[in-house]
């Protein structure tokens, strides 16, 4: 069983290669919005709304929110890289969008600014630390105006036989209490 421990740097490398930004770039363009968040982001979140796209990577949801109407949408990312092809999309797209790099552990957000909130494909999985995940879950509490919403996706780790070692090892780890390790 692997237990290198995990932490926010190895995450962010991680995220920095040419490879991993440039296969999130091509997601932006031929995946954007699954058409289970459309549903939900139609269903809770209002075209007016401040909405902070937490772990925006290379601007999939971002840009997707952008292009179904949602003009008040933010991509924040732990890695410069993503946020840098995130710009580089929008501007060729002449979408007016904020990007900017920062750590879902401790926004630099005012309390109550957003209206809502989104956590993309694996971003709370991605955050070491039971601890830290705890934190990004307070902070974004703390940013959402009252009666705001958070929504987060993730992937169905049951139907991707590709990883279901992956996932085995994952099970050990968390019977344990070796996850963050």
């Amino acid at each position: 069983m692997n237990t290198k421990k995990v932490d926010t740097d190895f995450i962010r490398k991680s995220f920095s290669t040419e490879k991993t930004v440039s296969d999130y770039a091509k997601a932006v363009m031929e995946i954007s919005l699954w058409e289970s968040e459309k549903i939900m982001i139609e269903k809770y979140f209002n075209p007016e709304s401040r909405i902070l796209d937490i772990g925006c990577g290379a601007g999939r949801t971002t840009i997707g929110l952008y292009k179904l109407g949602f003009h008040l949408v933010e991509g924040l990312d732990l890695s410069e890289a993503m946020i840098v092809q995130a710009r580089t999309i929008s501007k060729e797209l002449n979408y007016n969008i904020a990007f900017s790099v920062g750590n879902a552990v401790c926004l630099d957000y005012n309390d109550e600014t957003f209206n809502a909130a989104l956590f993309s494909f694996n971003g709370i999985m991605q955050i070491p630390g039971r601890e830290n995940r705890i934190k990004v879950l307070k902070e974004i509490k703390r940013i959402l105006k009252p009666k705001g919403y958070f929504l987060f996706t993730t992937h169905d780790r049951e139907s991707d036989k590709e990883y279901e070692s992956f996932w085995k090892e994952e099970k050990k780890k968390w019977a344990l209490h070796l996850e963050d390790k």
